[in-house]
């Protein structure tokens, strides 16, 4: 009976590891096919996912995917949330003790992990660092839980002490500016000597010749030679441009190579032939090179010029670099299909030493475990009713508040501004304002946020003045919000001098507006010049 009894749980927690994970795939592929009309698991996102051929570039492109949900400095899971290294470690000493409670957790986390990498390995937008794995983190407590019950001596300590509190750290930075973890890098841009040092993984991105306004043509009808069509010519005796991409916004922050197949006819050795510039977001020249006929192979063959390059921009959908190549019409170019693949050391050597470096601890630290824990004695208040009801609440309030509507705020240092000057102000709660000072008398703009793209639905723009001493019907400033695809409704309001006292401090002026659909919008402070005015700051806030 004792027999039966454990092969009959064993084939539960078989059918509970490797069960749950299919039958999850199974219902969002029906979900998709029902909602979307196809099956893949990007069709909420208006792509289809077309099977890819097993090659080389495939395969790296998956474990980029691997290692970047885990590694990456600025995605990843691991730094993002550095707790979850002791929770790997007590997951591996628990499938160590070939319990199938741990391959449940194990398998689940493995699913999620290793689909998101096939579906698109690894690739960074405007999204919170790991998010496709949120919903299998829970479970990897359990391993926490196993590490504690069963440790020795001060080497897991040593790991919690190291994680806890830079977890801790990460999570009171993204809660003081929730949008953080979406747009910047937390770890990066406030230790911006770790950042070599760390992975960072990209995808490979393709440019084509082409676009309208360059003077690439392709070199043959693609209906009559298709193994030519992704061959462009750029005649001799016109300069201009021969390639144009003006916004890359599949191109993430860190270390590429650019590859670039030309080939050029019949130059001089030292005469001029083409320029590759190439800018980063923030308008850095990443690539800056003139090539000369002495750079190509004799008869007009292409080569692929290699350039290394480094994008220092996180955010690339709201500073997308920009890549141009131009023609001096000494020769006629022939053009191929443009690459920027991710550099090895950075998106495969570096992240590998570092997880081998992980496993190493993991090691260690495991070394020191017991199998059978001795049974400490629990706290009165860590059992009954009171705890059970006391970790209800916890959670419903965490519920609760994440319901809650989650505000944009924007410093006075993070604004831009063409006239006045940042300067510190008592009165302001950083310490620092805008003000216009000695261009009191000089129309324009006094504060601009960037473009961020916000949800439809209704919202209030709150902005922070201080202005000087006005008559009461003076227009002070003009408080305009500028948009993308649809026409808002209260787009433009002037801003009068009744609604911000002059007593010499910081009073609100709020503007509630509806956003009709998903897009991007810019919040524009423009000061009429009609005396002294500062600001300190804006907010946007959904409403209910």
């Amino acid at each position: 009976v004792a027999r039966v009894g454990r092969r009959g749980m064993l084939l539960v927690w078989l059918l509970a590891g490797l069960g749950l994970p299919a039958l999850s795939l199974a219902g969002l592929t029906l979900f998709n096919g029902v909602l979307y009309g196809q099956a893949a698991p990007t069709a909420s996102y208006g792509l289809d996912l077309a099977p890819a051929a097993a090659s080389w570039p495939v395969v790296l492109q998956f474990v980029r995917g691997v290692l970047g949900w885990l590694m990456d400095h600025q995605r990843g899971l691991l730094v993002s949330g550095p707790i979850y290294v002791a929770a790997f470690i007590g997951l591996g000493q628990w499938l160590w003790q070939r319990s199938w409670g741990a391959c449940v957790v194990a398998l689940t986390f493995l699913a999620a992990l290793l689909s998101t990498a096939f579906v698109g390995g690894f690739w960074v937008g405007i999204e919170p660092a790991a998010r496709y794995l949120v919903y299998v983190l829970p479970p990897l407590g359990a391993g926490l839980a196993y590490a504690w019950a069963h440790r020795r001596g001060p080497w897991l300590a040593a790991v919690l002490v190291a994680t806890v509190p830079l977890t801790a750290w990460v999570t009171a930075q993204v809660f003081e500016q929730p949008l953080l973890a979406q747009t910047h890098d937390v770890l990066g841009e406030r230790a911006a000597w770790l950042v070599p040092f760390l992975p960072a993984m990209g995808r490979v991105t393709y440019l084509m010749p082409g676009a309208a306004g360059t003077l690439a043509v392709p070199m043959a009808d693609p209906r009559a030679d298709p193994a030519a069509a992704s061959l462009w010519r750029v005649p001799a005796g016109q300069p201009g441009t021969a390639f144009q991409e003006n916004a890359i916004v599949d191109f993430s922050f860190g270390w590429y190579q650019l590859q670039i197949p030309m080939g050029a006819g019949s130059a001089p050795p030292d005469a001029p032939v083409a320029r590759v510039l190439f800018q980063a977001g923030d308008g850095t020249p990443a690539v800056n090179t003139v090539l000369y006929g002495r750079d190509f192979p004799a008869g007009g063959q292409p080569r692929t010029f290699t350039f290394p390059l480094y994008n220092p921009v996180y955010d690339q959908w709201l500073q997308p670099p920009s890549l141009s190549i131009f023609t001096t019409g000494r020769a006629e170019l022939t053009m191929g299909q443009i690459a920027l693949p991710p550099e090895t050391f950075h998106s495969l050597v570096l992240p590998t030493l570092w997880l081998a470096g992980l496993a190493l601890l993991g090691l260690l630290v495991g070394s020191r475990f017991i199998a059978q824990p001795s049974t400490p004695a629990v706290p009165g208040w860590l059992t009954g009713g009171g705890f059970a009801l006391a970790a209800t609440v916890l959670a419903l309030g965490v519920c609760l508040w994440s319901l809650l509507p989650i505000a944009r705020n924007y410093p006075v240092d993070e604004l831009r501004h063409f006239i006045g000057q940042l300067a510190p102000d008592a009165s302001a709660s950083s310490g620092q304002a805008i003000s216009a000072g000695d261009d009191a008398e000089t129309p324009g703009v006094l504060g601009a946020t960037a473009p961020e793209f916000f949800q439809s639905g209704h919202y209030r723009w709150r902005l922070s003045l201080k202005a000087g001493q006005e008559s009461p019907d003076a227009v002070l400033a003009t408080a305009s919000i500028h948009w993308t695809r649809q026409a808002i409704g209260n787009a433009q309001v002037d801003i009068r001098a009744s609604s911000v006292p002059a007593d010499g401090r910081f009073h609100t002026v709020d503007i509630e507006f509806d956003n009709p659909t998903h897009q991007a919008l810019l919040f524009e402070l423009d000061s009429a010049g009609a005396g002294a005015l500062a600001t300190q700051g804006f907010q946007v806030r959904p409403l209910p």
